[in-house]
Formats: structure tokens, C-alpha cells, sequence
């Protein structure tokens, strides 16, 4: 994937600077290391290593083979899908530590406010009973 990616295999490659054939073999390369990458990252639980958003790079196309076109897109298709469920678990075990850490921080509060309160009224008693 980062040779892929460090060759601009993700980018809109220009046919202007390399032969259309060796744009539509990049164009292959590229989609499918990065099915393999999300396949792979979905079962392993780890992120992809690159975002969708970065990705221009053009479909490749088959030649008249319209089921091959449409097998790559299916595949991409649920590629992008598993990206997605992973990145929403990645969300969710956030959002719960985010929200463990607040739910701790008011606990530890809860007990700083306690023993000040337990402090305050030990000095107005002992205070108090010397009068």
C-alpha cells in the first residue's frame, strides 16, 4: 500500500505523461491493493491506511468485459462499507473512553468536594467549640 501510494498510484494519473496502458496497469494495481487493505484492516480491526477522500484515481477499464467493471466497483463498493464500520467502531470505543474519562473526572470531583465539605465543617466545629 505505501509503494502504491508513494508511486501516486491513488492519484488521477495523467495519460499524458505515461502510456495509457500503463495508466489503466496502475489503475488495476492501485484498486486492488486497496481492496486488500480494507479487507485486511476489517480483520485485523485496524484503520486503512489511507482515507477516501484522498483518492482520485479513476476506475480501470476492462476492454468490453462489463461484468469485470462491475465485480471491481461491487468489490470497491464493499470495501468503502467495511471502512466505514470500522471507522464507526474506532468512533464508538471514543466516544466511550471520552466519556469514561468525564464520568471519572466527576467521580474524582464528586470526592475533592466531599473531603472539602468534611475539612470546612471539622474546622467550624473545632472553631466553634472554642468559643
Amino acid at each position: 500500500m505505501r509503494t502504491a501510494i508513494a508511486f501516486g498510484f491513488h492519484t488521477d494519473m495523467p495519460v499524458h505523461q505515461h502510456s495509457a496502458t500503463v495508466v489503466e496497469r496502475c489503475r488495476k494495481i492501485w484498486w486492488t491493493v486497496y481492496i486488500l487493505d480494507s479487507h485486511m484492516s476489517a480483520l485485523m480491526g485496524a484503520p486503512r491506511a489511507i482515507n477516501e477522500r484522498d483518492i482520485s484515481a479513476q476506475l480501470p477499464t476492462f476492454g468490453n468485459s462489463m461484468h469485470r467493471s462491475r465485480a471491481l466497483h461491487i468489490h470497491i463498493k464493499l470495501a468503502n462499507i467495511e471502512g466505514m464500520i470500522q471507522q464507526s467502531k474506532s468512533l464508538d470505543y471514543a466516544l466511550k473512553h471520552e466519556a469514561l474519562t468525564v464520568w471519572s473526572r466527576l467521580q474524582q470531583g464528586r470526592q475533592n468536594r466531599n473531603q472539602l465539605f468534611e475539612q470546612h465543617q471539622k474546622r467550624a466545629e473545632s472553631s466553634g467549640g472554642h468559643q
